[in-house]
């Protein structure tokens, strides 16, 4: 019922005046509207969820402070044709103050870092450059994200920290993931390589790494300085022997990386056309842990093709610039509920 009046409200609001962006705070029963991000913060009472439009930008001038829910129309431009997606610009903090505990954030594209202090913090369905930890957390939870610079856990305590079903690149100048020392798990996320210089793993030590795909190839060493990880049911395009700073068991080597994908012409990035499936032939199908396919379509849940979130997303929006000669608006809506 609360998406129901939502998606009246926001429906509303496209038809006054298609170029607003309109803001709704959903604090509890009751509806505000706004049009700056900071504001929209700022009206937000703890554990309001905040609505932002699509084809949009938004500035962040304030750090996260309170817990708070934020939710855009997606990150990908073929699956939000409709609406557009929704841009943060900057970086985006959530600070160590435990009032920020228990946010979330999904169907958002940022176009710089996520540096995080909080507990029970998750990311879902967005897309980042950096994530990066600047204090001890626990339940970190970053699900189906296109990550572009990585994870730097920065020597912080990281303990309960669910790393899945992502896409996460591998560029010239860093290191993929760095600076953890246990309480984490790296599970069905696919690894990109871009002609990088750097390890996949730097610094990282006693996590779980399970279920992945790592298109890096055999020329560049794949993990330096971390031990006492544990290595299992992974797809390596490079031959076996490496190092892995740690104990490895059932991972799959040499796997043709023209064999993987069903359509990934180029690992250099993130592409929204590209298909991420495994091809019929691929050696990770029905290879992970739990018997499904390793990579971001594998677990019991597989990633969400178009990565839109978990509202009710618009898939057509026809808005006239003027009315019809009776005087009315022909408005075209096509509004797809979902299930998750």
């Amino acid at each position: 019922m609360k998406y129901f009046y939502l998606l009246i409200a926001l429906l509303l609001f496209e038809v006054s005046n298609s170029n607003a962006q309109v803001i709704i705070v959903q604090n509890g029963t009751t509806a505000l509207t706004t049009s700056t991000l900071d504001s929209a913060i700022l009206l937000a009472q703890p554990n309001a969820y905040i609505y932002l439009p699509g084809n949009a930008i938004y500035s962040l001038g304030v750090n996260i402070n309170k817990r708070i829910n934020i939710i855009g129309s997606g990150y990908n431009p073929d699956s939000s044709l409709a609406t557009g997606i929704t841009t943060i610009n900057g970086n985006f903090s959530v600070l160590n103050n435990f009032n920020a505990d228990y946010s979330t954030f999904t169907g958002l594209f940022f176009s710089g870092n996520i540096i995080n202090g909080a507990n029970h913090i998750s990311f879902t369905r967005c897309n980042f450059n950096k994530f990066s930890f600047n204090y001890n957390c626990n339940n970190i939870y970053l699900v189906e994200n296109i990550i572009r610079g990585g994870i730097n856990g920065n020597a912080a305590l990281i303990s309960n920290a669910i790393i899945t079903k992502n896409i996460i690149l591998h560029g010239n100048g860093f290191n993929c993931i760095e600076f953890f020392n246990g309480g984490v798990e790296f599970s069905n996320n696919i690894f990109l390589a871009n002609n990088p210089n750097n390890p996949i793993f730097s610094t990282v030590s006693n996590c779980f790494v399970r279920n992945n795909i790592f298109t890096q190839n055999s020329s560049v060493t794949f993990s330096t300085s971390g031990y006492g990880n544990i290595y299992s049911n992974n797809l390596f395009i490079r031959p076996g022997g490496f190092n892995m700073d740690g104990i490895a068991t059932n991972n799959i080597y040499n796997e043709s990386l023209n064999n993987i994908f069903i359509n990934v012409p180029s690992t250099l990035g993130w592409f929204s056309n590209y298909n991420y499936h495994l091809s019929p032939n691929c050696l990770g199908k029905n290879a992970g842990s739990d018997g499904t396919d390793v990579g971001i379509f594998g677990s019991l849940q597989p990633f969400k093709d178009g990565g839109v979130p978990y509202n009710p997303h618009f898939q057509i929006v026809n808005i006239p610039g003027s009315t019809g000669s009776n005087g009315q608006l022909n408005i075209s809506i096509k509004v797809q509920a979902q299930s998750n």
